[in-house]
């Protein structure tokens, strides 16, 4: 985002505190123990964390809409209103919108944006989903977009970005006749292995 001069990045996250609010850097995920400075790192910004009325909670928001009916229109569905870049635009200015971003800013950025494509319209989307991890999660796994995050070398399990959940002791335990049967057809029963809509 800041390589984009996203504004709503300053929306999302505050600066961190060591850089003056100037620098907004993350910190890695999934590590046991980060030793990490929590000064160095940006973090959420105080109006989202204090207000639970704009911010509270997304069941499905505007922008994940125009971002489905951009990807149908990718994907070559018909019989569909508009086009892929339309809804691709309208996507975007819904999260600048939802993010409370000047209008302006908003108008600047999106005339900056690369013409749609299932890349471009996966990763708008994905920043869009800011504070809907799990979505965002789902998302990446479905779009395999962005493609260039990886787990930290020092990651508390799994050999990569979890694409799953495994399974619970108690699942194993109690249903095993049908756990041997999942496996068998799923593959290993670890974070790595993928799901079958995600195989594709």
């Amino acid at each position: 985002m800041t390589a984009n001069n996203d504004p709503r990045l300053a929306k999302m996250a505050d600066g961190s505190k060591n850089s003056g609010g100037v620098d907004y850097i993350g910190m890695p995920y999934g590590l046991e123990d980060p030793a990490i400075n929590g000064a160095d790192i940006a973090s959420i910004t105080s109006n989202i964390i204090n207000d639970g009325k704009e911010h509270g909670g997304f069941l499905y928001t505007y922008a994940q809409v125009c971002f489905a009916m951009a990807e149908a229109h990718l994907r070559g569905w018909t019989g569909l209103a508009g086009d892929a870049q339309t809804w691709y635009e309208l996507g975007i200015a819904s999260s600048h919108q939802q993010w409370g971003v000047a209008s302006a800013d908003a108008t600047a950025y999106l005339a900056s944006v690369e013409p749609v494509s299932m890349k471009t319209m996966a990763m708008e989307k994905w920043v869009a989903l800011w504070l809907q991890g799990y979505e965002s999660w789902a998302e990446w796994r479905r779009l395999d977009y962005p493609n260039d995050i990886s787990a930290p070398a020092a990651a508390i399990s799994g050999s990569g970005i979890p694409v799953r959940h495994g399974y619970g002791a108690q699942t194993i335990s109690n249903n095993k006749a049908n756990y041997d049967a999942a496996v068998a057809k799923q593959g290993p029963d670890t974070q790595d292995t993928k799901l079958w809509w995600d195989t594709k």
